[in-house]
């Protein structure tokens, strides 16, 4: 079985637990995805089966675009709100206009630091782990590219933005940072992906509704994956370039880029 889930994932299941589930319900062979999101996080997560697991780097290499709500008045050890309280505890006189003038500062490249907890590593360790005991490190900054920026939303102390960026963007240390540029502490309060690439989350499903229809009528799934109009035809040509790679097809009743797509209610930011 070859081709690429789109999943709208839940909050507090890491990219990994969405992997273990489905292998319970899907044939042996390869699984893996297009670009990991944390627990935290929701959204858009490509789950690549069979020889699609080829185009983990190129996908995951793609440009994301997240709906961020960034929380002004503290900091916390993780930059998210997973962790312990930092600093702050009041909230300064920061209005609408100081954050619109401040978010063109992080539009294009820069070198961004990461947050002290994360899985870059040192010497061989990953970085969490000598956070987890409370040991600070010096960690390397990394560039990447900030394409755009878009208020949603005020309601202080809450900011929401749409941030379209390149790979290795942390959206936690841009929190951090926007909150420093402020003079007011902040962290990453919820995060959403909702595009990697041309993907979409408007056409994904969810896990359960995937598990459902796996247990349900497992045989009618596998023919549904194998059901031309479900794969490239409903792609641009870029991607249906892809599908013909990962099959070694140029036949496109051979080179199936398949889509999971079950629209739902998504969870919630």
């Amino acid at each position: 079985m070859d081709g690429i889930l789109l999943i709208d994932k839940g909050i507090g299941i890491s990219s990994f637990g969405v992997l273990a589930r489905l292998r319970r319900h899907l044939p042996p062979g390869k699984i893996g995805h297009g670009g990991t999101l944390d627990p935290l996080a929701t959204g858009l997560l490509l789950v690549l089966l069979g020889r699609a697991t080829k185009l983990s780097a190129e996908l995951a290499a793609g440009n994301k675009i997240y709906e961020a709500i960034i929380r002004l008045g503290y900091s916390t050890a993780t930059d998210d709100r997973e962790g312990n309280f930092l600093c702050g505890g009041h909230f300064p006189r920061v209005g609408e206009e100081d954050i619109l003038r401040a978010l063109p500062e992080f539009l294009g490249r820069q070198m961004q630091t990461p947050p002290q907890f994360c899985a870059k590593k040192i010497g061989g360790v990953a970085a969490y782990k000598f956070a987890r005991k409370g040991l600070r490190r010096d960690l390397p900054a990394g560039e990447i590219r900030i394409h755009s920026l878009r208020p949603l939303a005020w309601s202080a102390p809450l900011l929401h933005l749409e941030i379209s960026c390149s790979k290795g963007t942390y959206v936690r240390s841009l929190a951090r940072d926007l909150g420093e540029r402020l003079r007011c502490p902040a962290h990453l309060h919820a995060l959403r992906r909702t595009g990697i690439g041309e993907f979409s989350v408007r056409d994904a499903g969810t896990l359960s509704a995937l598990e459902n229809l796996l247990q349900s009528a497992p045989s009618d799934f596998s023919s549904w994956l194998s059901n031309g109009k479900h794969a490239t035809d409903h792609f641009n040509p870029r991607l249906k370039s892809i599908s013909n790679r990962f099959t070694g097809s140029t036949d496109s009743a051979k080179g199936k880029l398949i889509m999971f797509k079950n629209i739902n209610n998504p969870p919630a930011i």
